[in-house]
């Protein structure tokens, strides 16, 4: 006959309702029978070690003399007894002596009848495999309904976190972090652990995971976490694996057609097909959003190798960081929608966070904001300039940049594709291009540091970590390869832009 411990009793007998007050160090123990209080003194007769005892706050109250619980608990420390269940509250003097003669004390709440109960764990002291499979069938069919009902992965895991009194959690074939319940100190260590199929141990506590799958279709892993796990705790895990694999299949489903049905509406606003307001807002209604409020374009930009990883990553994130947002695949990356509302954060925060989660994934990830879009017939032209945007060169202050701050490149981007424009920058820099490159020279960027310091010399030589004299000497050379006279505020003026044009041309090649 299997050996039946408390946290046993917990999990296949006792009422979901019940606590654990004190004597947590102590749910190992081993049950060798039961017993229940009689209504007169004394209340336990016969006890020989191991029982798992049940009083009520009533029955200490009403027997002659009155027994304290706290005075009940050091008496029954002597036996030792394996545990004692409470019906009522235990007073703080019964929790401490529990916690100091290191007894199992538990509450059961008033409406619990003690009788069913008792039957209850009987029948898992006698036959421990019809009962755990009573209490898995049981813990199965309440999973199912919670998913018919909509309740979702979470409202599961946290039901099953309750039955087994452990830490669960489920992870996504990624090894992300998708559903969690349980203890916040082992949330932390779980979070981050790669933890393999089958026995494992993490900080201490014991671990068993299980690949959640739907006939050949893998989609996750299941882990439970707990100190001293069982047969019966992976026998639990096993028999719920069902109703939590139909669950997350339901879950990608509705991904699935949901981003068909929202990549359609986003597609349809930008090519101006779907123009009826009333039609255009219930849509939209339909899939959680709202395009009465104002949205700015934010464009993430990753290169073609990372494409893929960008797509596929980028719903788990919007999930994670419950931001429900309309967003479509985009040729050079994804476009989302970002909106501006009371409740949640700016765009340029939600911007922000949706970049830093993305880089994680995506190391060369770029991206960009158009300007407010007040309406849904605005959403192209939010888009194009984030477009634009994203074609400046990529530094560290603009790896994420939004279009109301690149200044003059909201001239010269529209410009830049234009013959007319790419003949002006080679005009005025062209030969300073092929100095340098002939050279390796430093021409260019002195001039470009000289126009950042405004024309201070001082300034320009410290920038650049040169001597004034040699700063001078470049100055001269850039004026006689380019055949312009620097002190002409005309001419300091065409090669600014022409330095500008230079870094919308060398992004290009360079995303090229």
């Amino acid at each position: 006959m299997p050996v039946v411990t408390v946290h046993d009793a917990i999990r296949l007998a006792l009422p979901v309702s019940t606590k654990v007050v004190a004597g947590h160090a102590a749910l190992s123990r081993t049950i060798s029978w039961t017993a229940l209080a009689r209504a007169v003194a004394p209340l336990f007769t016969d006890l020989r070690g191991g029982e798992f005892a049940f009083v009520s706050m009533a029955a200490l109250r009403d027997i002659d003399p009155p027994l304290a619980l706290s005075m009940l608990i050091q008496r029954l420390a002597n036996v030792p007894i394996a545990a004692l269940a409470v019906l009522g509250v235990a007073d703080d003097a019964a929790i401490a002596m529990a916690e100091q003669v290191q007894l199992p004390l538990l509450q059961l709440t008033t409406d619990v009848d003690v009788r069913d109960v008792d039957r209850e764990l009987q029948r898992l002291l006698s036959d421990f495999d019809v009962q755990l499979e009573r209490r898995a069938a049981r813990l199965a069919l309440e999973l199912g309904e919670l998913s018919l009902a909509g309740r979702g992965l979470a409202a599961m895991v946290t039901l099953l976190a309750q039955r087994t009194a452990r830490a669960v959690a489920v992870f996504s074939m990624k090894n992300e972090l998708i559903a969690y319940d349980g203890d916040a100190h082992i949330y932390q260590m779980v979070q981050s652990a790669q933890l393999q199929p089958g026995n494992g141990t993490l900080a201490g506590y014991d671990t068993w995971a299980m690949v959640l799958h739907a006939a050949e279709q893998l989609l996750g892993t299941i882990v439970i976490v707990g100190k001293g796990l069982a047969e019966s705790d992976r026998a639990t895990i096993k028999r719920a694996s069902m109703a939590l694999s139909l669950e997350l299949t339901k879950s990608q489903a509705i991904t699935v057609a949901e981003a068909r049905f929202r990549g359609n509406l986003v597609e349809q606003i930008l090519s101006g097909t779907l123009q009826d307001p009333l039609i255009l807002q219930q849509r939209a209604r339909e899939l959680g959003f709202d395009v009465r409020i104002p949205h700015v374009a934010f464009l993430l930009q990753a290169p073609v190798a990372q494409l893929a990883t960008l797509h596929a990553d980028v719903a788990d994130i919007l999930q994670r960081l419950q931001y429900h947002v309309p967003w479509i695949v985009h040729q050079q990356g994804v476009v989302c929608y970002l909106p501006f509302t009371k409740e949640n954060q700016l765009p340029i925060d939600m911007a922000h966070a949706l970049f830093d989660a993305l880089q994680k994934h995506v190391p060369a990830l770029r991206a960009s904001l158009g300007r407010m879009a007040r309406q849904p017939s605005e959403w192209q032209r939010s888009l194009h300039e984030a477009e634009q945007a994203v074609k400046l060169p990529s530094s560290g202050k603009r790896a994420l940049v939004t279009y109301d701050t690149i200044g003059v490149y909201q001239l010269l981007l529209p410009l830049s594709a234009t013959q007319d424009t790419y003949t002006f920058y080679q005009r005025h820099l062209g030969a300073l291009l092929e100095y340098d490159r002939e050279q390796r020279g430093e021409l260019l960027h002195t001039l470009e540091a000289y126009f950042d310091c405004a024309g201070n010399l001082a300034r320009t030589a410290e920038q650049i970590h040169v001597h004034r004299n040699t700063l001078l000497y470049r100055l001269s050379r850039v004026a006689h390869i380019c055949h312009v006279d620097l002190d002409d505020h005309e001419v300091r003026l065409s090669l600014w832009l022409a330095l500008k044009l230079h870094h919308i041309y060398k992004s290009t090649t360079t995303a090229e």
